[in-house]
């Protein structure tokens, strides 16, 4: 049913809020919050775009460009934060 896919959705984001979550605290505390503004703003530029165009079809659409425009914000900061790691972490 419809429920469905919109819990589903909502599901999505919130694990892919808490994994955002958890890397953005070191960009954090390496001092690249630059990085991480970048990387929201064009996100969120993305979004409005994506949703105005695709919200005139169905509001499902715009869940699903938020979930996907998530996983990138994830992808992206996740990508970021390993490098960092990577770099000052000695193992």
């Amino acid at each position: 049913s419809l429920y469905i896919k919109w819990k589903r959705c909502l599901v999505l984001s919130g694990y892919f809020q808490c994994i955002y979550f958890l890397y953005t605290n070191y960009l954090f505390y390496y001092d690249k919050t630059k990085d991480l503004m970048m990387i929201t703003f064009f996100s969120s530029l993305l979004h409005l775009m994506l949703s105005m165009w695709l919200t005139q079809y169905s509001l499902y659409y715009t869940c699903l460009i938020y979930v996907f425009l998530k996983f990138i914000m994830v992808a992206l900061v996740v990508y970021r934060a390993n490098l960092l790691l990577n770099k000052y972490v000695k193992t």
